[in-house]
């Protein structure tokens, strides 16, 4: 029997209860996922955890006048009965704080990687917050992120998903307290990502990421890859193994990456494997991860399901993230259509239902696809995702005339294409090369 396809949804941290958002996303989605391959009588292995040892745990309970494992295990409960109400069904969750052997071999494999290189010690100038007498990191710091300036913790931005070292931070403060943050030097243990510039690399490259992730990688192989703090003095979190570092915690990020590890056990490494996790999250998955099995001499074919104005002179063939499989959908959609305009089946509600379906698929297509653009060795990578985009605009300028004639003909003008022709798949192709688009002012399909 062939090993199980491994499935993993980002363990979600135990500070708050769980938002339609976060179902929707990692967890429902892998769960469709997971039902539909068992289905199809494929060996499925679906596992996540819960993060109870982030700083946003510790930070929550020093605003409630909590103790951390009391908000750690409350909204573990919480979360884990959300997952059952709503019929998600894991193989596997990890529980750092009860499951059996889960905090040794977490240290020895820290130990091993410490041992071997891979995690070394590096001294630095770490955010310190004098009124709480207390190095800052993660969720205990906030400033302006140094990569996009958006509002960030220390560790990891989630709005750019690019990691910082909490000293790079743009006006940090306490989130504590709110006292604006000092500089002081700070010896800790960090991850060296350079060394392993050539597997990411080679391995980003093979993987097929998303647009936006595959943006991000790219973007840290160009800029350098950063040295990654995987512990820091603290009060909560594991301790970590390593001598000359007693007050220190095992960073929450790399206890995330590694509970995936745990999680899948002592099993055969499968074939593949599915990730399914925010953006803000994905670099655990995407870079820490995979250095995590680089360490143990594993390179595993993985997947990434993560919950952008152009002259177009050459021909560009339509194509992009998903293009096969919208392009199947659409002449699937074309066939119920034709059937909905005809004679023996006549009916005008089903054509509009069928159209407003193709609308709502392209407009997904070029949400996922949108990064192409910003992508720094894009190579226009992005004009095939143009090229597709406009093609269905013209198939929906003739597909749609028959029930729309009007705004039919507002698209063929923006488009500088002839109004109206066969509602046929011989008209899903782009403009000419060259064609100068003249974008409507407002609503093409409604006044």
């Amino acid at each position: 029997m062939s090993t199980p396809v491994w499935i993993t949804a980002t363990p979600p941290a135990t500070h708050g209860e769980l938002h339609v958002g976060h179902l929707a996303g990692p967890y429902v989605a892998a769960d469709v996922l997971s039902r539909y391959l068992r289905a199809e009588g494929e060996p499925v292995l679906f596992t996540t955890g819960t993060a109870d040892h982030t700083s946003s745990v510790h930070v929550w309970a020093l605003r409630a006048g909590r103790k951390p494992e009391e908000v750690a295990e409350g909204y573990r409960a919480a979360i884990t009965a959300d997952w059952l109400r709503s019929g998600v069904e894991f193989d596997h969750i990890v529980r750092p704080r009860q499951d059996r052997g889960y905090a040794s071999w977490l240290g020895d494999l820290f130990r091993r990687l410490y041992a071997d290189g891979v995690i070394a010690a590096r001294t630095r100038l770490t955010p310190w917050c004098e009124p709480c007498g207390r190095f800052l990191h993660g969720a205990h710091v906030t400033g302006s992120c140094p990569h996009c300036a958006a509002v960030s913790d220390g560790g990891m931005c989630h709005e750019c998903a690019r990691p910082n070292d909490g000293g790079d931070l743009l006006g940090a403060h306490c989130a504590q307290c709110g006292t604006p943050a000092v500089p002081k030097r700070c010896r800790r243990l960090y991850i060296p990502l350079e060394p392993h510039r050539e597997a990411l690399a080679e391995y980003w490259a093979a993987t097929g990421l998303p647009p936006r992730l595959a943006a991000l990688c790219e973007s840290l192989v160009e800029d350098g890859l950063p040295d990654i703090a995987v512990a820091h003095p603290a009060e909560w979190g594991l301790p970590v193994p390593v001598d000359g570092f007693p007050e220190h915690r095992i960073d929450g990020c790399f206890e995330a990456a590694a509970m995936q590890l745990f999680g899948h056990g002592e099993r055969p490494l499968p074939e593949r494997a599915i990730h399914f996790c925010g953006f803000g999250h994905a670099f655990c998955h995407a870079v820490l991860l995979p250095v995590l099995l680089f360490a143990r001499g594993v390179k595993l074919p993985q997947h990434f399901c993560v919950n952008e104005a152009y002259v177009i002179e050459d021909e560009a063939l339509p194509g992009g993230t998903g293009w096969q499989v919208l392009e199947r959908r659409l002449l699937r959609g074309l066939e119920d259509l034709r059937e909905a305009y005809s004679p023996e089946a006549f009916d005008p509600r089903r054509a509009v239902a069928l159209l407003d379906e193709m609308v709502r698929s392209v407009s997904d297509f070029g949400h996922v696809n949108a990064h192409e653009a910003h992508r720094p060795a894009a190579d226009g990578r992005y004009l095939p995702v143009l090229a597709a985009q406009l093609a269905v605009a013209r198939a929906l300028a003739a597909w749609a005339r028959p029930v729309m004639p009007e705004g039919a003909d507002r698209l063929a003008a923006a488009l500088r294409t002839q109004a109206g022709g066969p509602v046929r798949s011989e008209v899903l192709t782009p403009p000419a090369p060259g064609t100068r688009l003249a974008p409507p002012s407002g609503p093409v399909f409604g006044f």
